[in-house]
């Protein structure tokens, strides 16, 4: 069998919150509290450019879709624009009042939504440089949001144990979904629109209808909060990782779990199925990444380098190399042989 080595290692002066792909998979840009994004070469482990403006912990960045821009967001309160062709700043976005938690650019990558602990979404102008819409409506965090598959709708979940749908163009509220009894800690549309998935620390998963707003299905197994999942790539099936060390593999159409994959001696922070879907990467506050094979439910490797809390391990587009982040300051690229 292929193993994953350890192939470079790759230094910020503080923690790394987490890594972002761009489109093509040549360049990873990791965000650390160093108040820095960095952008590396995933091939060569070079350092392209170091992304300096922010005046907090850089809690993560999203790349417009054709992977020429970079959205960053922070502590500071800020989202910041970024031209990774020059790594010249373009925007500075201002007006949350709290930590900004996620941001996303919109298809032709005019606007950036984006999230706070505020309460508030915002969906931001990269042309003029405003404010188009705030989204106001969440009685605490907004921990999750995405744009719709066509972009005209936003989902966002809160602390508030609600989940909204808004209207891009009006940035009006159409909907609340309501039934998770604790904070929702993600929230998605499945592929084709029609349906949201949600997980919370209610230790429930739950997918919705988007026309109707009601609950359809709560998959129910992990033992303590749900801290995130993904769409398999067909979209029949997710899986979720959880502060019970466990990853789940469950069957969207009937609700039943498919996979238990234990053996992380501590909180799963993250897990990505690969392409084919017949491996997931998953990393813990156990400082290790682990590579299992969903049929089997066994472990297939385990990948230990890490000095510290591993935030996440992301596969590359070919699968063959993993690059994954600590709060031991470091990015790890890891290369099957």
């Amino acid at each position: 069998a292929k193993v994953f080595t350890e192939t470079k290692a790759l230094s910020h002066s503080n923690i790394v919150n987490s890594i972002q792909f761009s489109p093509d998979f040549r360049i990873v840009a990791s965000c650390s509290n160093d108040q820095t994004v960095r952008v590396w070469n995933i091939g060569s482990g070079r350092e392209l450019m170091v992304l300096k403006g922010h005046s907090h912990n850089v809690v993560g960045a999203q790349f417009s879709l054709n992977g020429r821009s970079l959205a960053s967001f922070s502590d500071d309160e800020t989202v910041r624009v970024w031209d990774i062709v020059s790594g010249q700043q373009i925007r500075k976005f201002v007006g949350h009042s709290d930590s900004v938690r996620g941001a996303q650019f919109s298809a032709n990558g005019e606007n950036v939504l984006s999230w706070s602990f505020d309460g508030t979404l915002r969906i931001w102008s990269v042309v003029t440089g405003r404010e188009v819409h705030k989204l106001r409506g969440h009685l605490h965090w907004v921990t999750g949001a995405q744009y719709s598959p066509d972009y005209g709708t936003i989902v966002s979940c809160s602390s508030d144990k609600t989940i909204r749908l808004w209207d891009v163009t009006s940035g009006r509220e159409l909907k609340k979904l309501v039934g998770h009894s604790e904070c929702i800690m993600a929230v998605q549309f499945s592929p084709n629109g029609l349906m949201i998935v949600s997980c919370a620390r209610d230790r429930t998963i739950r997918t919705w209808d988007v026309k109707s707003g009601k609950e359809v299905r709560r998959l129910k197994g992990h033992l303590d909060g749900i801290t995130g999942f993904q769409f398999s790539s067909d979209a029949t099936k997710i899986l979720s990782y959880s502060y019970d060390r466990t990853i789940r593999v469950w069957e969207l159409a009937t609700g039943t779990t498919i996979a238990k994959l234990e053996g992380h001696g501590h909180f799963v922070t993250r897990a990505q199925f690969s392409s084919d879907d017949n491996t997931i990467v998953s990393s813990s506050f156990d400082k290790t990444i682990r590579l299992w094979h969903v049929a089997s439910e066994e472990e297939i490797q385990r990948l230990e380098g890490h000095t510290h809390v591993v935030r996440e391990a992301r596969f590359s587009a070919n699968d063959r190399i993993i690059v994954s982040c600590s709060l031991d300051s470091t990015v790890r690229i890891w290369t099957q042989f």
